[in-house]
C-alpha cells in the first residue's frame, strides 16, 4: 500500500520534514515509519495553534476567580492595646485620620467615646 503524504502547506513545516528525514537518514536508510514520524510531528505542530480550546478550558475561562484571603488582624489584648497606642501617637504627630490598618474593628462605644473627646 503506498501513501503519498504531504507535509503541511507552510515554508516552515517543509523544512521540518526535510530536518526529521535528514537526521533518520543518519542511521542508514529511511523506513515508512520514520517518515510518518516526520509527516506526522510537521502535522502536530501546524495544528497546534488551530485547535480549540476543551470544555474544561472554557470552564475554568469563564468561572468566577475565588478571592485570596486575607488575613486576620491579631485580636488578643495585648495586639488590641499595641494598636491603639499606635493610634494615639499617630493622632499626635501625623494626621487625625487614621490609616485602615491601625484602625479596630468599629464599635459604638468607641465612636460616643471619639464624639465626646471632640
Amino acid at each position: 500500500m503506498e501513501l503519498n503524504e504531504v507535509a503541511p502547506p507552510s515554508k516552515k513545516h517543509e523544512r521540518m520534514v526535510k530536518h526529521i528525514k535528514k537526521s533518520y537518514k543518519k542511521d542508514g536508510e529511511l523506513t515508512d515509519d520514520e517518515k510518518s514520524i516526520a509527516y506526522a510531528t510537521a502535522w502536530k505542530d501546524y495544528n497546534k495553534d488551530k485547535v480549540s480550546e476543551g470544555v474544561m478550558d472554557m470552564v475554568r475561562k469563564y468561572s468566577k476567580k475565588k478571592e485570596e484571603k486575607k488575613p486576620q488582624k491579631a485580636t488578643d489584648a495585648g495586639a488590641r492595646a499595641r494598636r491603639v497606642l499606635q493610634r494615639k501617637e499617630y493622632k499626635s504627630k501625623v494626621s487625625s485620620i487614621v490609616p485602615a490598618e491601625l484602625e479596630d474593628h468599629k464599635s459604638w462605644i468607641n465612636f460616643r467615646n471619639d464624639l465626646q473627646k471632640d
